[in-house]
């Protein structure tokens, strides 16, 4: 599932921290195409755990894959540009 992206050499990273840390709830600012997302879900998923992102767009590549893979109950997703949020 690695994809040549500008964060897949970090991807491995982000899972073990998270396992790691025991970090059952995740904010993720940025989904764009849901590389991270997915990662950082897995780990989520491992933990018992459930993951927030936000993003302005509505990232339906992102929502796909997260789909396809079953992810999506671990997962909350808020279109919304992330500064607004209070």
């Amino acid at each position: 599932m690695v994809q040549p992206t500008d964060i897949h050499e970090h991807l491995q990273t982000l899972y073990l921290l998270n396992v790691e840390l025991n970090l059952k709830n995740i904010l993720e600012l940025g989904t764009r195409t849901g590389e991270s997302t997915i990662t950082l879900l897995l780990a989520t998923k491992e933990l018992g755990g459930t993951m927030t992102s936000v993003d302005i767009d509505s990232c339906l590549e992102a929502k796909d894959k997260i789909k396809q893979m079953n992810l999506e109950k671990y997962w909350n997703f808020i279109q919304t540009e992330d500064l607004s949020l209070t």
